[in-house]
C-alpha cells in the first residue's frame, strides 16, 4: 500500500498538480470560490479574489499583490488579471495578461502594475524597470519606460497610427515614436519627401522580424507642427513637465479602429495599433521624476 502511494504522489508531483505558493491577506478572501482568512494555498490555475483588504501571493521568483476587489487566475509562468489592480515584482518570463495584452519585464526583472481603468480599459505602470507590452498575435504594442504608465484599449483591425520623425537608416525608413517606446519601420511610396519631418503616420501594421516592434505599410502620411502648451504637474510630486500636442497639417482625425489621436513630447497621447484583429488606443502617459 505504501509503494501505490509513493507512486501515486510522485505522479502528481511531476504533473504540477502542487501547490504554486502562498496567499496571505489581513481580511477575507476566495480561492477557487472557497472562504479562506489569513493564509492559504495556491494552486496552477487558481482563482484568487479578494475583498475588502489587499492579498500578497507568493510564487516562486515571484510576487503579486492583488488590490481590493480584484481577481486573478495564476499559473507558473503567467497571472490573467479579471478585475481590479495587480502589482507584480516578476522575472523575464513571468507575464501579466489582461484584456488581450500581455505585459512582461523588458530585462532581467520589473515591477509592474496592471489596473483597470474601466471594463474596456487597462492602465499599465512601470514602477521599477522596463514593460514590454504586447498584443494578438506576439506583436509588440508598447514599451513602458520605468517610471512610467500607459493606459490601453484594445480595438479592431490592425491599422496604427504613430507620430514622430522620419529617418533613413541602413536602407530603411524608420520612425521613433516616444510615447510608446517603439521604433517601427515604414513601408511605401513618397516617404523620401518626408525625411526628417515630424509626420503623423496611418497605415496598416504587421510584426517587424524578431517580433520587437513593428513594420507600417503606409496609407496616409501628414507633417504635423508641434505646439508647445501649459505645463503638466507630474504624480508623486516631481517636477512639471512640459505638455505638447502634435498638430496635423491635414484635417483632425477622431477615432479609428478602437483608437484615439493626438500626442505629447515623452508623456504623449498616441495612437499605435497592433497585429491582425488588434487596434490599440494610447490615451494617456505619465511619469515621475
Amino acid at each position: 500500500m505504501k509503494k501505490v502511494i509513493l507512486i501515486a504522489l510522485a505522479v502528481n508531483l511531476m504533473a504540477g498538480e502542487g501547490p504554486l505558493g502562498v496567499v496571505n491577506s489581513r481580511g477575507n478572501l476566495q480561492v477557487d470560490r472557497m472562504p479562506v482568512s489569513g493564509q492559504g494555498s495556491v494552486n496552477s490555475g487558481s482563482v484568487v479574489q479578494t475583498a475588502d483588504h489587499a492579498s500578497r501571493v507568493d510564487l516562486s521568483q515571484v510576487a503579486v499583490t492583488l488590490g481590493p476587489r480584484s481577481q486573478a487566475r495564476f499559473y507558473q509562468d503567467r497571472l490573467l488579471l479579471a478585475e481590479g489592480q495587480g502589482v507584480v515584482a516578476a522575472r523575464r518570463n513571468f507575464t501579466v495578461e489582461a484584456l488581450g495584452f500581455r505585459v512582461s519585464p523588458s530585462d532581467g526583472s520589473a515591477v509592474a502594475r496592471v489596473e483597470y481603468a474601466d471594463p474596456r480599459r487597462i492602465v499599465v505602470a512601470a514602477l521599477n524597470g522596463g514593460l514590454t507590452v504586447k498584443g494578438e498575435g506576439g506583436i509588440t504594442v508598447a514599451r513602458v519606460r520605468s517610471g512610467t504608465a500607459l493606459t490601453l484599449e484594445p480595438g479592431e483591425g490592425r491599422t496604427s497610427i504613430v507620430t514622430g520623425h522620419v529617418r533613413h537608416e541602413g536602407g530603411k525608413f524608420l520612425l521613433s515614436d516616444r510615447t510608446t517606446g517603439l521604433t517601427v519601420e515604414l513601408s511605401g511610396r513618397g516617404l523620401e519627401a518626408h525625411t526628417g519631418k515630424h509626420v503623423r503616420v496611418t497605415g496598416e501594421a504587421r510584426a517587424n522580424r524578431d517580433g520587437t516592434s513593428q513594420v507600417i505599410e503606409v496609407t496616409s502620411i501628414t507633417v504635423a507642427r508641434v505646439r508647445e502648451t501649459d505645463e503638466e504637474p507630474v504624480p508623486g510630486g516631481g517636477a512639471p513637465t512640459k505638455k505638447t500636442k502634435s498638430v496635423s497639417t491635414a484635417s483632425k482625425a477622431g477615432k479609428l479602429g478602437g483608437m484615439s489621436t493626438g500626442a505629447k513630447t515623452a508623456l504623449a497621447l498616441t495612437v499605435i495599433g497592433g497585429g491582425v484583429g488588434l487596434g490599440v488606443g494610447i490615451y494617456e502617459a505619465t511619469a515621475s521624476n
